[in-house]
């Protein structure tokens, strides 16, 4: 994903540990709608049964990470069945920037686009 915007977000400092790919996935999830792969749908619908069995060998070595890091970032709109992903997914973009907005994520993505201006971040979505 090449958005300037998911950029200034996976440079957020809680996502240090994720894989690339993960952080990737969660950003187009959030911030666009976009239906992640098998390992972070069973961890949005909190299936961590069938997350274990799924995770690559990079989200197995985060794995316990990548759920605290959902669990307390994540809007709770956007997570915790599969229902909730679904409604999450068909929200507009406008929709879910004003979840966003009211929550921790969105804010400490908007700190690091105001402090670090060489991202150039598109404020479109903004």
């Amino acid at each position: 994903m090449d958005s300037k915007l998911a950029l200034a977000f996976k440079r957020h400092p809680n996502l240090n540990y994720m894989p690339p790919h993960t952080k990737d996935a969660l950003a187009g999830y959030f911030f666009y709608g976009y239906q992640p792969g098998g390992f972070l749908t069973a961890m949005l619908t909190k299936d961590l049964t069938n997350a274990v069995f799924i995770a690559d060998v990079a989200n197995r070595g985060a794995f316990v990470d990548i759920f605290k890091w959902i669990s307390w970032m994540a809007p709770p709109e956007s997570w915790g069945s599969l229902e909730v992903m679904k409604k999450w997914i068909k929200l507009t973009d406008e929709q879910r920037r004003t979840i966003l907005v009211r929550c921790e994520l969105a804010n400490s993505v908007f700190e690091i686009i105001s402090s670090k201006e060489e991202t150039n971040v598109d404020h479109e979505f903004l």
